[in-house]
């Protein structure tokens, strides 16, 4: 687990960030849990950078 971005910390299981520290998600990234209160247009955008089979969890 780690609090940096991705891009300074790869091979890492879980990665915790707030919706503007989230520029790109890790390529083996499956699954996004959304904690906080955000807008469609930002889902769709994560959800758009995700593999097809990847899960977008709305707490």
């Amino acid at each position: 687990m780690t609090i940096k971005p991705s891009a300074e910390a790869p091979g890492h299981d879980l990665y915790l960030c707030t919706p503007e520290e989230l520029k790109s998600l890790p390529p083996e990234c499956h699954t996004v849990y959304v904690t906080c209160s955000v807008d469609e247009v930002y889902l769709n955008s994560l959800a758009d950078k995700m593999p097809s089979n990847a899960l977008l969890v709305r707490y």
